[in-house]
């Protein structure tokens, strides 16, 4: 019932207790690693992952398969818990309020002490976060869903400052349901490329 330490001598043939039945930990490779991976998630969510799409600044892509929507582990959001969040909502192509809650993200940004991730200046990191939110809405493939951005000090170290690190920003797009309207105008909206061009009710 207790748990022994091994000598450092001893880590490599180590053995954890099952039951009384001994087994050793898999040491997997990449490929290994995905397919567990995957199979696990498959056990928690049999229809499906929730999250449609992912972007990552750290290598400034969208991604859609849900084995690769990870953050590093060195990540200071991870580490330490140096990171802020925030919410917009894709309603019928539609992102609407996505200004308002920049304002948000930037003011908390300030005094968290993060570091902007796309240069010094907060007009270009809103022109950016602007575009890659709405290209990532498009990549999800919903019309009605929900977003959410986080903006981390970024991975670098264990340490306990975010010296060296690189700042690194979010997004992720799942579908949700709805049950209110949001007329014609009602909030300022960004459109995403490819998508229905006006806002409209969700539920007609």
């Amino acid at each position: 019932s207790f748990l022994k330490l091994l000598p450092p001598s001893r880590c490599q043939s180590a053995v954890m207790s099952n039951g009384g039945v001994k087994r050793k930990l898999a040491v997997l490779d990449r490929d290994a690693f995905l397919e567990k991976s995957k199979a696990a998630r498959m056990q928690r969510c049999p229809q499906g992952h929730f999250i449609k799409a992912m972007y990552s600044s750290l290598v400034d892509a969208i991604i859609t398969d849900p084995e690769l929507m990870v953050l590093p582990l060195d990540d200071h959001a991870i580490v330490r818990g140096h990171a802020v969040f925030d919410t917009c909502t894709l309603a019928n192509g539609c992102v609407y309020r996505l200004g308002l809650h920049l304002d948000r993200l930037f003011t908390s940004a300030k005094l968290a002490k993060l570091k902007l991730p796309f240069g010094d200046s907060e007009d270009e990191n809103r022109r950016r976060i602007t575009e890659i939110v709405c290209e990532t809405c498009v990549a999800s493939g919903l019309k009605n869903g929900g977003v959410r951005y986080f903006l981390t000090a970024g991975p670098g170290n264990f340490g306990f400052t975010s010296a060296g690190c690189e700042p690194a920003f979010y997004v992720t797009v799942w579908p949700i349901c709805t049950n209110r309207l949001i007329p014609a105008g009602a909030w300022p909206s960004y459109k995403p490329r490819s998508m229905i061009q006006t806002p409209r009710r969700i539920h007609e």
